[in-house]
């Protein structure tokens, strides 16, 4: 059970009602967990997480990619709910199920680009972003450009951010049928920000849009 109460989403009103219903319109009608929590807190960071996932949407980083970068951070964050949603999302963007346990060891997964991107999202997670010359080349050299860097950074923050905050919370998941639901309905969603599931520490792929799936 979520440590912070909120009331029933049908009551909002005001900033909270509006970003509820911004949240509806690209989720299939659901507001999950996390979503309902910071909409009601702050209405305002909800909103800029959407925006942020947005940008990130629309952006050069694949499908596999995205869930390359949030199955590392949740591990690395000490996520088990959210390591659970990101491998099962990581399968259905066509990460082979070898390639999600050696991402989440820190191990080669026999792609060098995705194994240049798992190194270089571990060196700035366990630095906070101090990295070496060498490592700053090394991902260059696997064809990542300057914008992708920054998607890269903006990646992790959300992740980070929300998995901070589901943790903190206690964020009640939901069970595997459903994320297997909602994930089904967000690969068929059709509109230009479409969710994609996340257990209840995570909040981000291009096809697939991120929304925490927690009900």
């Amino acid at each position: 059970m979520s440590r912070i109460a909120i009331p029933d989403i049908t009551s909002a009103t005001g900033a909270t009602a509006d970003i509820y219903a911004r949240v509806k319109k690209i989720s299939g009608g659901r507001v999950p967990n996390t979503y309902a929590a910071l909409g009601y807190l702050v209405p305002a960071s909800l909103a800029a997480v959407l925006d942020a996932q947005g940008t990130l949407n629309s952006g050069s980083l694949s499908r596999q990619e995205h869930e390359t970068i949030k199955l590392l951070v949740s591990e690395k964050t000490g996520c088990d709910v959210c390591v659970a949603a990101h491998s099962f999302v990581g399968k259905l963007v066509g990460l082979p199920v070898d390639a999600l346990r050696a991402i989440r060891a820190g191990q080669p997964t026999g792609d060098a680009r995705r194994d240049a991107l798992v190194r270089f999202v571990s060196h700035l997670h366990t630095t906070s972003g101090t990295i070496s010359e060498d490592e700053f080349n090394a991902i260059r050299a696997a064809g990542y450009t300057d914008t992708q860097l920054a998607e890269i950074s903006l990646t992790i923050a959300l992740g980070i951010f929300t998995n901070t905050f589901n943790r903190m919370n206690g964020t009640r998941q939901l069970s595997a049928s459903r994320v297997s639901r909602l994930a089904g309905r967000a690969w068929h969603h059709t509109s230009r920000f479409r969710p994609a599931p996340h257990g209840r520490t995570c909040a981000d792929t291009r096809d697939i849009k991120p929304l925490s799936w927690n009900s």
